[in-house]
């Protein structure tokens, strides 16, 4: 199975996808607090996606290590965030968190602060991309669970 994670009005064919938000937009939708514990067995998924969602949540180690529980070995993970100087980020009420494009590499093995978790995962991309006028837009990750 796949986690669609925050999926919002983006559902994904419920026969191969798990479509998960906090507002249920379709009936296909499983509801979940992102700050919460999730309602996913560990390791259910073999891939996750996250797109314009991680941002809603209020604390990024619970949200990091949640998403790292259900996510089997050697699932890959698509995750893309608005960057904190897109002037879009600030104008939604529901953005809280903020996310640095180097927030993954402090669970990845042989990082000089790795230490304040297990959860360990292989960087395979991390990216800013930019507006046509050179302001940040997104920062984009492509991770891959490493147990």
């Amino acid at each position: 199975m796949k986690l669609n994670l925050g999926c919002g009005k983006d559902i994904k064919p419920p026969v191969l996808w798990v479509n998960a938000d906090c507002i249920k937009i379709s009936p296909s939708v499983v509801i979940m607090d992102m700050d919460s514990e999730w309602p996913f067995k560990d390791g259910a998924f073999e891939e996750a996606i996250a797109y314009h969602s991680l941002e809603h949540g209020k604390e990024k180690l619970h949200i990091v290590k949640e998403l790292w529980r259900v996510c089997q070995p050697g699932a890959t993970i698509h995750i893309i965030v608005p960057h904190p100087a897109n002037p879009f980020f600030w104008q939604d009420p529901t953005h809280k968190l903020c996310w640095h494009v180097d927030n993954f590499d402090y669970f990845t093995e042989g990082y000089n602060w790795n230490y304040m978790s297990d959860v360990r995962f292989k960087v395979l991309k991390k990216e800013i991309k930019y507006f046509e006028d050179g302001k940040p837009q997104t920062i984009e990750w492509r991770l891959e669970v490493i147990k």
